[in-house]
């Protein structure tokens, strides 16, 4: 085992209510870039109870070899690299929680999830938007003000 993996495996143990230092969060964060998240939009398969279709998906480790049965569950549109700002949103809410490889985010419509993707400096694809009004996952929300 390198040390920097038993680092990485110290730091996932490291007691949930205690902060990380700014040389370990940076470390975390160098870390999280060298293995590539991703961050995927597709649509949820199944009729959702909630009627939350829209699924955010970010996975963890994207060059698995071998696809897994959870995967079955979504339609993939696109993917785009994880931002600076998600990476630091992960290591401060998810890392050392009993996450696994993929971390989703459900929406109802396509608005929710510009404006979220806004907040984290993420530009949300347009074909992937132009799909979710074509199946009229839209709205039809304002998602900015002009004054005249």
């Amino acid at each position: 085992m390198t040390e920097n993996t038993k680092r990485y495996y110290d730091l996932w143990n490291k007691d949930v209510n205690i902060d990380f230092e700014p040389d370990e969060f940076s470390f975390l964060k160098k870390q999280i870039k060298n293995k590539k998240f991703t961050v995927t939009y597709g649509f949820y398969n199944k009729v959702s109870a909630q009627k939350k279709q829209i699924a955010l998906i970010i996975n963890t480790d994207p060059f698995m070899t071998r696809r897994t049965g959870v995967e079955n569950n979504w339609e993939y549109i696109t993917t785009r690299d994880i931002t600076d700002l998600e990476i630091e949103e992960f290591i401060n809410f998810y890392f050392r929680s009993s996450y696994k490889r993929f971390l989703v985010f459900y929406y109802r419509d396509i608005e929710r999830l510009i404006v979220d993707d806004k907040k984290l400096k993420a530009i949300t694809p347009q074909d992937f938007i132009s799909k979710c009004e074509d199946k009229g996952y839209a709205g039809k929300y304002q998602t900015r003000l002009e004054f005249n």
